[in-house]
């Protein structure tokens, strides 16, 4: 925190202050970081014997941090020898956003790989290719947002039988040898995880990602507190569930009969805490990596395809119960929908700094409890099938509320010092996460408010060491101080803007200046930085009494 801040004029900079002083990273990535190391750690501190897929995963990450990358430079020289260019479009060594950093990682022979085997090294003899490329590349970005928002006067979500229909058609329509170079060059991508300098760290976090059935297997049964704190997130996660219902109730733009499908929907969201039922069977998990095998001495190329075939392979291992669904480590620290048919919180999630069964509701609900809420809204992210009367206006209705967010954060500047500019984020793209945001932090300090009054009724204890802060105040401080991170510099290609969540300052600030609550808790006068008169709420908040 950094106090000498006013929360009604920068927020983000009074809850986060001092944070982003010490640390560049967000407090996720650096708990992230800590707990692969940990999970890691646990690898070579058990027996060997104890498990036959624990040994092949050491052996992998034993050949991935022996390997001499500079093997990689003679590798990428002799692909691109054989597929002929590698496309860089529209960039420069200088400014260009991804291709520079991955030519750079080639250290030495970055300038000769440019030079050499690029398009944009030899545009005189390569215009024609290039052309192409350049038609190519659009529709590969346009098959790439193919999943708009939901239309409630659309009766199926055009999910599975509609996404390979247009990939598969490009295919047939590109040129072999356009195409081939479009796809090498994302390969190239795939690669330069390895030739990053931090070589050993990355390693560590791709035994989690292709190895994640172990790594979940560590964390629960060596990492993990052993408090009983399922009961209370379930808890948790079924009253932040009840006033939503409520919130949808009391909007009067929807019909009933949308409604009810709406509510219909969100009982339907399965909400798994923990970890899976196979979690801790490693006879079960040995048997999902017995035709594993790593190979010895690989080049850099050899072990990234094994690697790949990992991935591939791995699409079979969801098996199970339903917590399995997905191929997502338990360790991973975030909570997320899946199809919105199921919330899913993973055991690695369920700890300090963000979860405590010990902790205070403020604690717990502005962490926990507001990330519950963000999900539960996710289920609408997918289209729901909806009785024919009256949904086109309540499609409308839905959209122009949207569009207010839309607006909000599509306004926001960036600044640029040195380039003396400021850029416009990308509100639509973000809508989903920021709407998700706007309702679920809503839900949140409803069913944080009706549990305290159940415990404490009027008169909730004092936290000790924060006397000066009321209790809403603490709620609103642990809800923002997950997000704590820096913002990005930015340029006139930063890829981040495009990224479907806010940066951390924006995301923060702008999330509560639509909370009128807020604006209560910290005083904050009509018309100040966080208390605008326009306010979007595409959910009605419900009168607290």
């Amino acid at each position: 925190m950094d106090p000498s801040v006013d929360p009604c004029e920068d927020f983000h900079e009074f809850a986060c202050g001092r944070w982003n002083q010490r640390q560049s990273a967000q407090l996720l990535q650096t708990r992230t970081f800590e707990l692969k190391q940990q999970i890691l750690d646990a690898l070579y501190h058990q027996d060997k014997s104890e498990s036959s897929a624990m040994e092949t995963a050491r052996k992998f990450v034993d050949v991935c941090q022996n390997l001499d990358t500079r093997q990689l430079d003679k590798d990428i020289q002799n692909y691109a020898k054989r597929l002929g260019t590698v496309p860089i479009i529209g960039q420069t060594l200088e400014n260009g956003r991804e291709m520079p950093s991955i030519l750079d990682s080639l250290e030495l022979t970055a300038r000769y790989v440019y030079e050499r085997y690029t398009y944009r090294g030899n545009i005189r003899t390569n215009h024609q290719p290039l052309a192409l490329i350049m038609t190519l590349e659009p529709k590969f970005t346009f098959w790439g947002r193919w999943n708009d928002w939901p239309r409630f006067d659309d009766s199926r979500p055009p999910y599975n039988n509609c996404r390979h229909f247009p990939l598969s058609k490009i295919y047939q329509e590109a040129d072999r040898y356009v195409l081939q170079d479009f796809l090498f060059i994302n390969w190239i991508r795939g690669l330069k995880n390895a030739m990053d300098t931090r070589f050993k760290l990355l390693c560590r976090d791709r035994f989690v990602a292709h190895f994640y059935k172990i790594a979940d297997y560590l964390l629960i049964k060596y990492l993990r507190n052993n408090k009983n704190l399922l009961p209370e997130v379930k808890a948790m996660a079924e009253n932040v569930r009840r006033f939503f219902h409520q919130i949808l109730d009391v909007n009067t733009w929807l019909h009933e009969k949308t409604k009810a499908k709406l509510k219909q929907q969100l009982d339907n969201v399965e909400a798994l805490i923990g970890y899976g039922s196979n979690a801790l069977n490693l006879t079960f998990i040995d048997e999902l990596y017995e035709m594993v095998t790593v190979p010895q001495n690989p080049t850099s190329v050899e072990l990234f395809q094994f690697e790949e075939q990992i991935t591939w392979n791995s699409m079979d291992l969801d098996v199970g119960d339903s917590f399995d669904i997905g191929r997502y480590t338990v360790a991973q620290l975030n909570a997320w929908n899946w199809l919105g048919t199921a919330i899913k919180i993973p055991i690695g999630y369920l700890e300090p700094p963000f979860f405590d069964p010990d902790w205070p509701l403020e604690f717990n609900y502005g962490l926990m409890g507001a990330t519950i809420g963000h999900e539960f809204t996710h289920s609408f992210d997918e289209q729901v099938e909806l009785p024919a009367e009256n949904v086109g206006n309540d499609t409308n209705e839905f959209l122009e509320k949207r569009q207010c967010l839309v607006d909000q954060f599509g306004a926001v500047l960036y600044p640029n010092e040195r380039l003396n500019i400021s850029l416009k984020g990308d509100g639509l793209a973000q809508v989903k996460e920021t709407l998700a945001d706007n309702n679920g932090h809503r839900v949140a300090w409803l069913a944080y408010h009706d549990e305290r009054q159940k415990r404490y009724g009027r008169n909730p204890p004092k936290l000790p060491g924060l006397l000066e802060y009321t209790n809403d105040q603490i709620f609103f401080l642990a809800n923002a101080q997950k997000q704590c991170g820096r913002l990005p510099v930015v340029s006139p290609d930063s890829k981040w803007m495009q990224f479907v969540h806010p940066v951390t300052r924006v995301r923060i600030n702008e999330r509560v200046k639509n909370y009128e609550f807020f604006a209560t808790t910290f005083k904050c006068k009509l018309n100040s930085t966080m208390n605008p008169e326009k306010k979007c709420k595409v959910w009605r908040r419900l009168r607290r009494h």
